[in-house]
């Protein structure tokens, strides 16, 4: 389906019915990476996928393409379809664009899941930090494989991946994270089955506590 937001004709998708779910893809994609997402999200949430501007069949604009152009035009197509509250979850690109938005709009936003978005742990965000960093995890791959990673990821004292004691006091998210570790940046593609129920599980948790 069509609809004009923010001065470009936007092409998406809606799926199912209950609350809102927006799903934003990453770059070079459309909105029909989410094959094996909306089946299962639709059987509990009104499922919203769109093609980002200069991507699928939505138009393709002159002029800079940024996460703020980006995030606008997501907020002009919420409020072209009459959705005032949603749950965002972007993959790589996609969440660049939804923090953006929930950064902005945070009165719009039920709850918030990024996946495969790039950042920076807090005290770790200088080139020279992050070179050696990157070292270090090669270095340990090369002696331990993907296994030292997850448990220097999750090690209570020394993890940059989560915040301090975080690991002990929430053995759960631990195991949910051990299941998708092994996929790579695609994880909801890759692996998802595990994806589609940490995701599910996440959204019910913060469901249940906004009533």
């Amino acid at each position: 389906m069509k609809i004009l937001a923010n001065g470009i004709s936007m092409n998406y998708e809606i799926a199912g019915d209950g609350d809102w779910l927006v799903l934003v893809h990453g770059a070079g994609d459309n909105l029909q990476a989410w094959y094996s997402q909306v089946p299962a999200f639709s059987k509990e949430y009104k499922v919203l996928t769109y093609d980002t501007r200069g991507h699928g069949l939505t138009d393709v604009s002159e002029g800079e393409y940024t996460t703020a152009v980006w995030a606008d035009d997501l907020y002009a197509l919420l409020n072209a379809l009459g959705v005032r509250r949603a749950s965002l979850l972007g993959y790589s690109l996609g969440g660049m664009i939804v923090a953006a938005l929930a950064t902005e709009r945070p009165e719009m936003v039920d709850a918030l899941v990024l996946v495969g978005v790039v950042g920076a742990a807090v005290g770790l965000g200088d080139r020279q930090t992050w070179e050696q960093r990157r070292k270090t995890q090669m270095d340990l791959l090369e002696k331990e494989g993907m296994m030292g990673i997850f448990k220097e990821r999750t090690d209570p004292v020394t993890s940059t991946m989560f915040s301090p004691g975080f690991a002990g006091m929430h053995p759960d998210v631990i195991r949910r994270y051990g299941e998708i570790f092994s996929a790579g940046h695609a994880c909801q593609i890759e692996q998802p089955g595990e994806f589609n129920g940490a995701v599910l599980s996440f959204l019910s948790g913060a469901r249940r506590s906004t009533v």
